[in-house]
């Protein structure tokens, strides 16, 4: 069931229970809301009294509720170490958050004691086509699971269509390379805190981005679009062809290659060989 009114309008109800659960709770208390929808908030009213099952909190708690990274997923920001060294030792985050903490306790410790310097992170630049800007981060998740919750799940960038064509990838241990990025294109940034670029940087961005990768000890392959791991030309209609439940997204990998099978599309975009990016 989506949303029929208000800021989250046409946005399932489910993936608004974990972006934003307070709203959820709001609604519920606006009398007038519940005489016009009756049926609507009774759906709501019953989703919301059972999202603490154990499968919608294991989504729950792998996103950040606070802070600079808030709303990102604890996969997104695992190698800031400092930072994630700091959460973890400040008291009124196990206090306030146990189940939070719990979870970035166990990525901490399975990414730092695998010798994460010499794990590879992907750095993405992503293109829409129906914008003025491009959007640059690092994911240490599998990346095709990364756009998707772009496309598909993500109530920030759910109306913007990413062109999959022209949007590209690099894989690199060099951790601060989206750091390094947006201090290079600084004056081209949407605003002081964002990670997204005027297009009007779009070719001198590849231009450095090219240069980087020309250090071989930091990258293993140079930048490949991302038509080339995932079989649509963009955004809405991956999302539109390959359609997940909330509680589903946490078997993201097995379930996406399943649907590559039934369409015959397994051997060319096998999500494993993604992973590795041989």
């Amino acid at each position: 069931m989506k949303f029929p009114f208000g800021k989250y309008q046409e946005n399932e109800v489910d993936y608004v229970l974990i972006f934003d659960r307070p709203y959820c709770a709001w609604v519920l208390r606006q009398d007038n809301i519940k005489r016009k929808f009756v049926e609507f908030c009774s759906v709501l009213q019953e989703k919301l009294e059972s999202s603490a099952n154990e499968e919608r909190l294991k989504v729950l708690i792998s996103v950040m509720p606070f802070g600079k990274y808030e709303d990102e997923e604890f996969e997104d920001f695992i190698l800031d170490d400092s930072y994630c060294k700091w959460l973890l030792k400040t008291p009124s985050f196990e206090l306030e958050y146990p189940e939070h903490r719990a979870y970035l306790q166990q990525l901490y410790d399975l990414v730092y004691t695998n010798q994460a310097d010499s794990k590879f992170l992907t750095f993405y630049v992503l293109f829409f086509k129906n914008t003025c800007y491009m959007k640059v981060g690092r994911t240490t998740m599998y990346i095709v699971k990364r756009i998707y919750g772009y496309a598909g799940v993500s109530t920030i960038y759910r109306n913007d269509n990413i062109d999959l064509e022209k949007s590209f990838i690099v894989r690199t241990n060099y951790k601060s390379i989206e750091k390094d990025v947006l201090n290079k294109f600084a004056k081209s940034r949407l605003d002081s805190q964002s990670e997204r670029l005027f297009l009007e940087v779009e070719n001198d961005l590849k231009e450095y981005v090219n240069s980087l990768v020309q250090n071989k000890t930091r990258f293993n392959f140079s930048i490949k679009s991302l038509s080339e791991y995932i079989p649509f030309s963009d955004g809405f209609t991956f999302r539109d062809s390959f359609t997940l439940k909330i509680n589903q997204f946490l078997d993201f990998e097995h379930l996406y290659l399943e649907y590559l099978k039934k369409n015959g599309l397994h051997i060319k975009y096998n999500p494993f060989q993604v992973q590795s990016l041989n």
